[in-house]
């Protein structure tokens, strides 16, 4: 069964365009090679970071909606990490269109990597710490 997952994918500003699409394609192949299907491919641009990250004070987002069967997640995420060119990488299952609407947080894959979306405004990278809040 296959799962749909949602990837936030960080590249460095100084790739060149040309450069950028060949890692965007490198993607897609690692995925199609864990069994995926490829969906929606969103490029969101050039952002700053919140704090400089290492010598790095931005990256050019991502967004990359794919199915992947769940036994395959942990093969492509360490294929990933040997891709030139990714930054940061952070996937979460997509859930129901009305959990993301409504603003509550979605399961992620694999909390040791620092997770980047939406919910964080798109400008902050660090990592995950989850908060349980109750209203009164």
């Amino acid at each position: 069964m296959l799962n749909k997952y949602e990837g936030m994918f960080i590249f460095p500003t100084s790739l060149k365009d040309e450069a950028l699409e060949g890692v965007r394609k490198r993607i897609d192949e690692e995925i199609k090679g864990q069994g995926g299907a490829i969906g929606e491919s969103n490029l969101i641009g050039r952002r700053a970071f919140a704090r400089p990250m290492g010598k790095r004070n931005g990256g050019v987002y991502c967004k990359l909606w794919f199915w992947l069967p769940a036994e395959n997640m942990a093969k492509l995420q360490k294929r990933f990490k040997l891709v030139e060119g990714i930054f940061r990488v952070q996937i979460v299952c997509a859930g129901d269109e009305d959990l993301r609407s409504s603003g509550q947080a979605r399961r992620l894959i694999n909390p040791h990597i620092s997770p980047v979306g939406e919910i964080y405004g798109l400008s902050a990278i660090h990592h995950l710490q989850i908060f349980r809040f109750t209203l009164p």
